[in-house]
């Protein structure tokens, strides 16, 4: 079973999100992680194919963080949610950016087709 890690230093967010994927448990193993840090430690002792990430969050960025997951894993595929009109930065560490609010249709296709084109092993 793929494994998905949300990162998100709302909690309203999160909840928002596990309830709009709920129908995807079947597919994929997902945990929810309140914040950069929490989800650095995750991954420290884990394994996890995607990684979907806010970009403000404190101490770190989601630019960061999804930097140091695709240097921890090189084969997580990496994908941002941000409110924020200038996403040029993302686009360096992050396969896809997608807008905050995201339609929960939108993320599952881009989790599905992410998925899809991650190389077999």
């Amino acid at each position: 079973m793929k494994r998905v890690i949300f990162v998100d230093d709302d909690p309203d967010i999160l909840n928002g999100l596990r309830r709009a994927l709920r129908r995807e448990r079947s597919r994929w193993e997902m945990v929810f992680v309140p914040g950069p840090e929490l989800a650095l430690q995750r991954l420290e002792t884990e394994e996890f194919d995607v990684i979907v990430s806010d970009l403000h969050m404190a101490p770190i960025t989601g630019i960061e963080l999804l930097a140091k997951a695709a240097e921890r894993h090189p084969g997580i595929v990496c994908l941002m949610l941000s409110g924020s009109a200038d996403l040029r930065a993302a686009d360096a560490v992050a396969t896809r950016v997608l807008s905050k609010p995201c339609d929960p249709d939108t993320l599952r296709d881009a989790i599905t087709c992410s998925l899809a084109k991650e190389p077999q092993s």
